[in-house]
């Protein structure tokens, strides 16, 4: 392994590091601690499609290769971290949520490791000082009233449309009302860049409007994580080769084909979770083929 990449879809927080650190370093030592920040802290900082060198992360962290694949291996041993290769030997490893105080409390196998460490004594005072605790319910008669113990049946519901001096705009909305460059700032966060504003003047030469090229847009966000221009153009020019400019047509087949890829996917998953692989850091040379897109 040379590089790798690094995904937190499981929305690990900084507050879950902390258990990590007092619940789990016992069993799995400072070096797995140390990795899991640094990982945790380059997603924090780079975007998803960042490549990392892993030569880099070992001067920070000052260990050697073979204590970062061990620390590595513990993480995985106890769900903390997934890990995926391509075959590139390109590695994505995807942060997996530490359990909480309240989670560990429940998990027999846990409990029996941090004891073993740090002694039952300390456990149950850290266990004291970090869950979060609530009364027992099961005895109690739930008394609360319900809406139409208190309030009239015969009170109507005003309808509180065309009240609002707001617009809550969806996401076809912005698609049809924004300019193309405005859409790219609004999604992107960032001002255009030149590339993309080349890539936008290019689909309008080839007579797609603004809320055309929106929806090639996003459907390279939703695809690819980012704005791929070659991978836009060649959606754009296989419209143009079958003659279709209308907006509303455009946007409905590429919801359609978004909507199979995701029906696809959940398949996939389904059948071995080993077998799927993160779908970012697509490469501009390997869009190749007219109708490499739907594919």
């Amino acid at each position: 392994m040379k590089q790798f990449y690094v995904e937190n879809t499981e929305h690990v927080k900084v507050n879950d590091l902390r258990s990590l650190r007092i619940f789990y370093s016992s069993i799995i030592g400072k070096n797995a601690v140390l990795v899991y920040q640094h990982l945790f802290d380059l997603n924090d900082i780079y975007d998803v499609n960042y490549s990392h060198l892993l030569s880099n992360t070992l001067k920070m962290l000052s260990i050697n290769e073979q204590e970062f694949i061990e620390a590595r291996f513990k993480l995985e041993a106890l769900s903390l971290l997934k890990t995926y290769e391509d075959e590139q030997n390109n590695v994505y490893f995807v942060l997996q949520k530490p359990l909480n105080a309240n989670e560990i409390s429940n998990s027999h196998f846990l409990e029996s490791l941090i004891c073993k460490n740090i002694g039952s004594d300390k456990y149950g005072d850290l266990l004291k000082q970090t869950a979060e605790f609530s009364f027992n319910k099961k005895p109690l008669k739930n008394v609360s009233k319900r809406y139409f113990d208190v309030f009239s049946e015969k009170n109507e519901v005003e309808n509180f449309e065309g009240q609002k001096d707001f617009e809550i705009c969806d996401e076809k909305t912005w698609k049809q009302t924004l300019s193309s460059e405005k859409y790219i700032e609004y999604k992107l966060q960032s001002k255009i860049t030149i590339k993309l504003q080349n890539l936008i003047d290019k689909l309008r030469l080839m007579k797609f409007d603004d809320f055309s090229i929106n929806c090639f847009l996003h459907y390279s966000l939703s695809v690819n994580k980012t704005i791929v221009s070659k991978y836009v153009e060649k959606i754009a020019k296989d419209f143009a080769h079958k003659n279709l400019f209308n907006a509303e047509l455009i946007d409905n087949e590429l919801n359609g084909v978004l909507e199979v890829k995701n029906i696809n996917k959940n398949l996939d998953y389904n059948k071995d979770d080993n077998k799927i692989l993160p779908t970012y850091n697509y490469e501009e040379s390997d869009l190749v083929g007219e109708l490499d897109w739907e594919n």
